[in-house]
């Protein structure tokens, strides 16, 4: 890859790829702060504006790129299917479908990364791929563990919705994988957050128009969703894909659920059901298995 930032170590790009699942994990205790004085689609706005700010600010540090036309449509399909697609997709499903039922389609996830990746990047599907599945299993579980019953007005829209938000994850994956080999991953986040806000700005001006009076102690998860979240976790994820294949990042989507309902127990003082337990140890133990038993001859580590 021509450009800046990139990491040369497998046990690195491993280490940044998982660093970005605990922070997404912890993402949702901050979204239930934010959500307590803004609406949703206007804390999506402000934590796309507030990255794009920031980032805006780091270009200035880093040589200016060079943007071909041919790429631009690439670019710009990177960007819609995330954030702007798969968020929309991910937030109106939750309101029509339960919590529960959104983790259960979500978990397919990791197939749905892999099928694409066998199909369009080269990545081959083998046996140990099956290791994949006791990780999807141990998110099934972990989704279905839950004690908690919520409403579920129109199960079958929130389901189709979230088939959705994976087909736009999915995508996101598989397109901004290629164009690593082209632009450095600033580039890329910039993209981002700019479509981001682009694209969410009307709505926001539909749904909302109106600049929300964020208390003091509410302006910490605004900053932190869009510094950390949207910045720091995409920009560790997207480094992680120049050393790792795009299957390792679909694998270890699966870690953003242990970790956001094991902060519910250490901070929220939540119980885990039994088997809540054993989905963890499933999504864990299939997400090491596979990355163990991946072929001697794969990628070595270099100096970083």
């Amino acid at each position: 890859m021509t450009g800046w930032l990139m990491v040369r170590s497998t046990r690195v790009a491993w280490l940044l790829l998982l660093i970005a699942m605990v922070i997404w994990g912890s993402s949702f205790l901050v979204i239930k702060v934010a959500l307590d004085v803004m609406a949703p689609m206007t804390l999506v706005w402000c934590r796309l504006l507030v990255g794009l700010v920031i980032i805006g600010c780091l270009a200035v540090w880093f040589p200016k790129p060079t943007i071909t036309r041919a790429d631009l449509p690439a670019l710009i399909c990177m960007a819609l299917f995330e954030p702007c697609l798969y968020f929309l997709f991910e937030t109106h499903a939750l309101i029509y479908t339960t919590s529960a039922a959104a983790g259960v389609t979500m978990a397919l996830l990791p197939l749905a990364v892999a099928v694409a990746s066998a199909l369009f990047l080269g990545e081959p599907m083998t046996a140990r791929s099956l290791w994949l599945l006791l990780s999807v299993a141990g998110a099934i579980m972990l989704a279905l563990g839950a004690t908690v019953q919520e409403s579920a007005p129109r199960p079958i829209l929130g389901s189709l919705l979230l088939l959705g938000a994976i087909g736009a994850a999915t995508a996101y994956t598989v397109v901004i994988k290629r164009l690593l080999t082209r632009y450095p991953v600033i580039v890329l986040l910039s993209v981002q957050c700019l479509v981001g806000t682009l694209f969410y700005t009307p709505i926001w001006w539909i749904l909302d128009g109106s600049i929300p009076n964020i208390p003091g102690h509410a302006w910490w998860a605004v900053l932190y969703l869009g510094g950390v979240v949207t910045l720091g976790a995409y920009g560790l994820f997207t480094l992680s894909l120049t050393q790792l294949p795009a299957t390792a990042a679909g694998a270890a989507t699966n870690v953003v659920p242990v970790i956001a309902v094991l902060l519910g127990v250490f901070w929220l003082d939540e119980h885990l059901t039994g088997m809540q337990w054993l989905g963890i140890g499933a999504v864990l133990i299939g997400l090491i298995a596979w990355q163990k038993s991946a072929p001697a001859s794969g990628p070595q580590d270099t100096a970083h």
